[in-house]
């Protein structure tokens, strides 16, 4: 009987450390990754007398497009002019022409302002919860 148990044992233990043989690990996706769809866009529209709505209030995972509906250039940039750290990413580094936009999607929350870095008294506020 004592045999019994023992090959018992020792089978019942080849078969527990064999069960975890033979599982494969699944394949790490390695596609290019598609950037996030803002949930949701907010579109300022900037004119020869400044940026309307010149106040907004988004979330997290949502975006904010100027659109220059001007005879001008304007350059969107965050707070405090000219070192942009308000919000560092939420600067278009260029002049925008008219007809042209740009599109920033924020990824934490902030409260900060923006303006035209070509005319630094046209300005606007954003709060990111």
């Amino acid at each position: 009987m004592k045999t019994f148990v023992k090959l018992f044992l020792v089978v019942s233990a080849v078969a527990l450390l064999g069960a975890g043989c033979g599982k494969t690990t699944p394949p790490v996706n390695t596609s290019p990754t598609t950037p996030p769809v803002a949930a949701e866009t907010v579109t300022v529209s900037y004119t020869s007398s400044g940026f309307s709505p010149s106040s907004v209030s988004l979330k997290v995972g949502d975006a904010i497009k100027f659109i220059n509906n001007s005879t001008m250039d304007f350059w969107p940039a965050s707070d405090p002019h000219p070192i942009h750290t308000g919000i560092p990413d939420l600067d278009a580094k260029r002049a925008i022409a008219p007809g042209g936009s740009y599109t920033f999607t924020f990824t934490k929350p902030v409260n900060a302002g923006w303006h035209n870095h070509l005319n630094t008294t046209q300005t606007g506020a954003i709060i990111v919860q």
